[in-house]
């Protein structure tokens, strides 16, 4: 109470004090009016479910709806309410009813159809990376956009064999941060981050920063910060009602993520510029490169093309928040469960002992012939699910799926 006296000014003080002292005769009446309205909420959400043909699900409570009931394992109480309510069931969180798709064939139903694959209006990341092709804008320039990074990645040799060169040297440079030690303890998630981002790097600019270089660690701690407060600001999506709040955007983040993804996007542009300047369309050296080519190919046929500036940028930091992070969220957790159960450890130790020895690099396709190491690392994904709820999708117009009507709008 001494700390809200400080905060609160005299003249609001007494005001609150005096309009307490007025209402306190009517608590009991305040008290029923209240619990009228909760008791008219469930009727009305309960008849108009009644009357609709929209997926079933838990009421939940006025304004918060089911979010007071779930969990910090928000993706275990969804499977449990998916086995109550089926594969297709819905949630009302805070002021908005999202559809849960639970079960691989409805999820699979769903996916095929174009007016599920619509994006948020109100996704956060507009406040940070507005020209997003893959999380904020339409479906259409997400198609075309998409088709193009993939299709880029796969020629610079993403999932095949070539890029393997590149990830192993990058491990022996991981290694010998490990040996420097001398055998003391040390977190690993220091050296791990520029070495799963080194990685992005070598796909994205042609090449690798030293760990200890300053404008790499910059990128680290800012890549850090943006994951981490971009999770502060999802509360919009429940609550939209929220951003008009005074202040808002510092206590949910906004202001400390749109800092970090702007110095992320000045250690970019620099970098982008340096490929401009050096571009030779007969030598593709790296995606930048890939996408300038294609900028210019793509402006000569139309001069509004979405190929442009901006959504190269935007693009880039799309791939280095969630390629980095990912996997080496992954990894870390992969560790920690090897020091966790040693017993799992001296077997998978023994089998690359037994398949691939100590006088060569291991390869990808070594893995068919390590049946046990290949079942601890698919069960350490299942158990550690990094991911474990799909990003939000955004219905573009009525639709059935599995029987249900879901209108246009729906998240």
């Amino acid at each position: 109470m001494e700390y809200l006296s400080r905060l609160i000014i005299p003249s609001s003080k007494s005001g609150i004090q005096k309009l307490i002292l007025e209402i306190s005769p009517f608590q009991y009446q305040i008290l029923v009016g209240i619990c009228g309205f909760f008791v008219a909420y469930l009727i009305g959400s309960f008849i108009k479910r009644l009357r609709s043909n929209f997926p079933p699900g838990p009421i939940g409570l006025p304004i918060f709806g089911y979010l007071p009931f779930l969990s910090e394992n928000t993706h275990l109480d969804l499977i449990e309410l998916g086995k109550k309510y089926g594969d297709i069931f819905s949630v009302r969180l805070g002021s908005q009813n999202i559809v849960i798709l639970h079960g691989a064939e409805i999820i699979r139903e769903a996916l095929t159809k174009p007016e599920l694959l619509g994006r948020h209006p109100e996704n956060p990341l507009k406040y940070f990376n507005p020209s997003s092709a893959f999380f904020v804008r339409d479906v259409n320039i997400w198609k075309e956009q998409r088709r193009f990074v993939v299709q880029s990645m796969k020629d610079l040799g993403l999932g095949r064999t070539k890029i393997e060169d590149e990830v192993v040297d990058e491990i022996n440079h991981f290694l010998d941060v490990l040996k420097k030690q001398n055998g003391q303890p040390i977190d690993v998630k220091k050296p791990l981050s520029p070495s799963m981002s080194n990685n992005i790097c070598a796909l994205v600019f042609g090449k690798r920063y030293e760990f200890d270089d300053p404008d790499r660690q910059l990128l680290d701690t800012n890549l850090d910060v943006a994951n981490e407060s971009a999770s502060q600001t999802t509360g919009t999506l429940f609550f939209p009602w929220l951003r008009f709040i005074p202040f808002s955007s510092k206590f949910l983040q906004i202001e400390k993520t749109r800092a970090a993804y702007n110095v992320i996007r000045k250690f970019f542009e620099p970098e982008i510029q340096k490929h401009v300047d050096s571009l030779d369309p007969r030598n593709i050296r790296d995606f930048i490169d890939s996408y300038l080519v294609e900028m210019k190919s793509q402006a000569e046929k139309n001069p509004n093309t979405n190929f442009n500036d901006e959504t190269l940028i935007s693009n880039v930091i799309d791939i280095f928040g969630a390629g980095s992070e990912t996997v080496r969220t992954s990894i870390l957790w992969f560790v920690y469960t090897m020091a966790a159960f040693p017993d799992v450890q001296k077997k998978v130790q023994q089998e690359i002992l037994e398949i691939i020895g100590t006088e060569r690099n291991p390869e990808f396709l070594d893995m068919k012939s390590m049946p046990y190491t290949h079942a601890v690392l698919l069960e350490q994904m299942r158990w550690k699910t990094i991911v474990p709820l799909n990003l939000m999708h955004y219905t573009l117009a009525d639709i059935k799926v599995g029987g249900y009507d879901i209108p246009k709008t729906q998240s």
